[in-house]
């Protein structure tokens, strides 16, 4: 790690990594600064489905250490519920 922390008031300074956070904090409670991520880092992108259907066998989504565009959407599994003979309801899952 590359660094420098110099003394005035409070907390003062620089601290420089990948990614970097500079800023200075003073009273009363109060911080100002920036936090930059370099647009070079190499990310492993997911590249699978973004959106699925349940079904009763289960499924794994390779996303393990990837990152996402966005959000994974599963989709509810259909359930409908019609009269019966007797009276009652019949549901119905996954039509």
């Amino acid at each position: 790690m590359d660094g420098n922390v110099k003394a005035t008031g409070i907390i003062s300074g620089e601290l420089s990594y990948v990614p970097s956070l500079s800023g200075s904090l003073s009273p009363p409670a109060s911080m100002s600064g920036s936090i930059s991520i370099p647009t070079y880092i190499d990310v492993d992108m997911y590249d699978g489905e973004y959106e699925m259907s349940p079904d009763f066998d289960g499924a794994t989504l390779p996303t393990t250490n990837k990152t996402l565009s966005h959000d994974i959407t599963i989709n509810p599994i259909r359930v409908e519920s019609v009269s019966n003979p007797e009276g009652g309801r019949t549901v119905i899952i996954g039509g």
